[in-house]
């Protein structure tokens, strides 16, 4: 993600650094903060993505901790990507 679009953003009171192309986005929050939950931090993350990139998040792709998040996105007049789902390993 070096060579896309990068935005810094404040979101409630956290700064991200978004990078983004029109199918994919990732935020790494970049200021300082205390022990939050997880949650919080993830559906702040995703705010930040999505004002930075001005598309919505593709439900079901936001992942992350309470640092970055990464995300696929549904751009206005964009093509996208098409998600296929793998096969995963359950013991």
């Amino acid at each position: 993600m070096l060579s896309t679009t990068r935005t810094e953003i404040v979101v409630d009171g956290h700064r991200y650094v978004v990078r983004h192309t029109d199918a994919r986005a990732e935020a790494v929050r970049v200021s300082v903060a205390k022990p939050a939950d997880k949650r919080v931090m993830i559906a702040t993350a995703a705010k930040a993505i999505e004002r930075a990139s001005a598309c919505q998040i593709r439900a079901g792709t936001l992942y992350g901790d309470q640092v970055m998040a990464e995300a696929f996105l549904d751009c206005l007049g964009q093509n996208g990507v098409t998600l296929s789902p793998r096969t995963t390993w359950r013991p």
